[in-house]
């Protein structure tokens, strides 16, 4: 084997990850987007050959090849690899491709994407089990490709990988000795003639079918279009439900995806606003729990003020009294300069002469505790205003709300 010279002509595809690195040529790469394009809405594989080895500790897949997907069979709904695939690959390994080997395939599913099928996942998993195989996933309708690499066991999605470029000769051989169309002619018959091996250039044909004289159809270059479009109008006929029924199903999971977004944010947005109703209801509570004790600090001072003052008789005809120990004043003694005159005790004011109106418009800052005690001198009858007014919590009492009092 030569000496490996790393190309350096290069562009990258994607967002290149740690961990395994995966260089294709240019030719493979165009090669296999030809292949898969041709095939309309039926599913191709191929067989990618190349190297692996490692640099500076990283894994690297150099892909200089691929080997058309011939003699395919299916199984339960999967396209796989016959028998007679796998020793077409070792023929085509040593004519064209020598000191390469195989290090992956590609499979085209037309209208899928490049999801994941569980059942080709299972099918890799059980034919190439190397860590440095890969798988190459192609929509030729959509024109997207995603390779998928084995990370401890499992086929993860690669974000990126690179096209390189450089002078292949193996590779430039095999696509002239294998043009799409006749390809894809030879991959038909097989389909519709599959007991019959037709002529390889070699002139070998079943031996079983001597007798029956049939050979494979003549094509002119203007018959290559006509199939190839005949092909194209059946398989557009025959899966053109199918393909609106996965547009529709595609349509329903993004709305579905887009009500489910909105629904989450519009629950965010629920439990935050409640969490700030009840942070504004806690300090609503302490700042009437605060106001309340004002009032009752405020009453407090104000009966000890009371108590502190000079007492008063009240009599039933609204005259003043002052106290029998205050009224008294002993005779003063008779002294050269006469003694001022004795300084009246203050007149209170006649509680039965107030006048109590029969209703109190509600003023800022007001509450029943202050207003009871404002007209009645006692906070007492908080009790009998609540009952007039049908209140059931004394705090909640609001500006201009008009109060019944009692007589």
């Amino acid at each position: 084997m030569r000496e490996f010279d790393f190309p350096t002509n290069i562009k990258q595809i994607g967002t290149i990850e740690p961990g395994l690195r995966i260089y294709m040529e240019d030719y493979v790469s165009t090669y296999l987007t030809q292949y898969a394009g041709a095939s309309g809405y039926d599913e191709r594989l191929a067989t990618l050959v190349g190297r692996h080895m490692t640099i500076d500790g990283t894994p690297i897949v150099f892909i200089s090849g691929a080997i058309l997907g011939k003699f395919t069979e299916e199984d339960k709904g999967v396209t796989k690899f016959s028998d007679k695939s796998l020793a077409y690959v070792e023929e085509q390994l040593s004519l064209h491709f020598k000191g390469m080997e195989v290090v992956g395939w590609m499979q085209s599913q037309p209208g899928y994407g490049t999801f994941l099928n569980p059942n080709y996942k299972a099918y890799h998993k059980e034919t190439f089990k190397g860590p440095h195989h890969v798988m190459f996933v192609m929509d030729p309708l959509e024109k997207i490709s995603s390779f998928y690499i084995n990370n401890n066991g499992e086929l993860e999605e690669s974000g990126g990988y690179f096209i390189y470029y450089e002078k292949n000769h193996p590779m430039h051989e095999y696509m002239l000795e294998n043009k799409i169309v006749n390809a894809m002619r030879t991959i038909n018959d097989e389909q519709e003639y599959p007991h019959i091996f037709f002529d390889d250039g070699g002139g070998k044909k079943n031996p079983k079918e001597k007798n029956l004289n049939l050979s494979p159809p003549i094509f002119k270059e203007e018959d290559d279009v006509v199939n190839l479009s005949r092909n194209r109008l059946h398989a557009q006929k025959t899966t053109g439900t199918t393909k609106s029924q996965r547009r529709i199903i595609n349509m329903l999971v993004s709305m579905s995806s887009v009500v489910l977004l909105i629904s989450f944010v519009m629950a965010a947005a629920l439990i935050r606003s409640e969490d700030r109703l009840n942070s504004l209801e806690h300090d609503l509570s302490a700042l009437t729990n605060a106001y309340v004790n004002i009032i009752h600090t405020l009453q407090a001072t104000q009966e000890a003020f009371a108590m502190e003052a000079t007492p008063v008789l009240i009599e039933e005809d609204g005259a003043t009294l002052v106290n029998e120990e205050e009224s008294f004043q002993p005779e003063p003694e008779p002294e050269p300069t006469p003694a001022p005159p004795p300084v009246a005790a203050p007149q209170a004011v006649p509680v039965a002469n107030l006048s109590i109106p029969q209703t109190y418009v509600v003023q800022p800052g007001d509450n029943l505790l202050a207003i009871s005690q404002m007209f009645f001198g006692t906070s007492a009858r908080v009790d009998e205003i609540m009952e007039l007014n049908n209140i059931e919590n004394p705090n909640m009492i609001f500006q201009g709300m008009i109060l019944i009092l009692p007589e």
